[in-house]
């Protein structure tokens, strides 16, 4: 039986269970709360916190023998008691002296009434549990996760800065060959006669054009401002996921508008990548 599933004990199942070796402590206690049976992981808690095993002859009331703090544990055994259902107090903290130095501890206590056999309430069973390192695990790792994301979040924004300042770098580098190359290949073109010449000529101006805003480019082909800008992402290798967590769309929107970019540039039907088509055919895009 799992503890934690049960509404009530029997007296014969509080034996077994003071006797069994289980990682929690189990003590019951009497109606009047005086400790009356305990197991050996309530010793040993009580020794990691240097406090002393009471005696049973002493019939200590267990209010007296906790820190002030405990008075919510207190008020649950009265509730377990008095409305004979089980009552789950969960990181209880306890703050205590230990070498003169303040001490918190963490506790999670699981409370269940004890029945005789008319069904009478003579006691209440309780499973307690020090969940101190448990805690403070969870606090470093929520702490530790807090951390990766700012810096998942820092390293986002230098990514998107670089790739910012490589794209504005290759137009201005662009612009300054447009502006100093095209009057060249205007002159040229009206001094080149010949069909050799004129394909020569045309060469270059489709040379040239690689260094033309994609943007320009790519809506020469019909493509919506979405779609080029999710083109620009397929282009530089992002995958369906990451452009719809950078776009903040669904993946369906991304295979949707990949559907239509192909058709747009004449893919539908080919085998060959929009990816490899981008990259591959930037001359002409």
């Amino acid at each position: 039986m799992l503890w934690s599933e049960a509404d009530s004990f029997t007296e014969k199942s509080v034996q077994e269970l003071v006797q069994a070796d289980v990682p929690v402590s189990v003590v019951f206690f009497d109606k009047d709360f005086v400790l009356s049976q305990w197991n050996e992981t309530f010793c040993r808690i009580l020794a990691q916190y240097d406090r002393p095993v009471p005696q049973l002859s002493a019939r200590i009331p267990y209010y007296e023998y906790l820190p002030q703090e405990a008075c919510e544990l207190v008020r649950a055994m009265r509730q377990a008691r008095d409305d004979r259902r089980p009552v789950r107090l969960p990181n209880l903290c306890l703050r205590d002296l230990r070498a003169g130095k303040a001490v918190e501890s963490y506790w999670t206590s699981y409370l269940a009434p004890v029945l005789n056999r008319t069904g009478s309430v003579v006691g209440v069973l309780a499973f307690i549990e020090d969940v101190t390192e448990i805690l403070r695990q969870k606090r470093e790792i929520a702490v530790l996760r807090k951390e990766l994301e700012e810096r998942d979040a820092a390293l986002r924004v230098l990514m998107r800065l670089r790739e910012e300042d490589r794209t504005q770098v290759v137009q201005d580098y662009g612009t300054r060959i447009q502006q100093e190359l095209a009057p060249c290949i205007v002159e040229l073109e009206s001094v080149c006669t010949g069909q050799k010449q004129q394909s020569a000529v045309a060469a270059l101006k489709r040379r040239l054009g690689y260094f033309e805003k994609p943007e320009r480019r790519l809506a020469e082909y019909g493509l919506t401002p979405r779609e080029i800008e999710l083109a620009q992402l397929v282009r530089e290798g992002f995958s369906s996921k990451a452009i719809a967590d950078r776009l903040c769309i669904s993946r369906e929107s991304v295979n949707s508008h990949r559907q239509h970019i192909r058709r747009k540039l004449g893919l539908s039907g080919q085998k060959q990548t929009l990816k490899a088509f981008l990259q591959h055919r930037r001359t002409s895009l």
